[in-house]
């Protein structure tokens, strides 16, 4: 049967190419080729700008308010000579979860 896979190989590109017993080579995208990092910066990006346009449009339409909020307070590892200070707050509304979702959606597409 005329496309049938014969054989498969790495391209070197990350991606793995196959080819087919009439001669043509298909190409199967590799998502693990770009690596965890790129899908960090894409959801940062993301939720960042989807907090900015929150931030912006919650004066006028309160329903956008935050959905949960999530805060370790600060620690202090003090030694004597070094004072290290760590804290963390979240807080995540509605077109913050849109801005996560399309930027997983970005990274899937590129």
């Amino acid at each position: 049967m005329a496309g049938d896979r014969k054989a498969w190989y790495n391209d070197g590109q990350g991606e793995d190419a196959f080819e087919c017993e009439d001669g043509g080579v298909g190409v199967v995208k590799s998502y693990s080729s770009r690596g965890p990092w790129l899908l960090v910066v894409f959801l940062v990006i993301g939720g960042v700008a989807g907090s900015l346009v929150d931030n912006l449009l919650v004066p006028t339409v309160p329903a956008l308010r935050n959905i949960f909020s999530l805060a370790l307070r600060p620690g202090t590892l003090d030694l004597h000579f070094l004072s290290i200070t760590l804290g963390l707050s979240l807080a995540v509304g509605p077109l913050t979860v849109v801005g996560l979702i399309l930027g997983y959606i970005v990274y899937r597409r590129s």
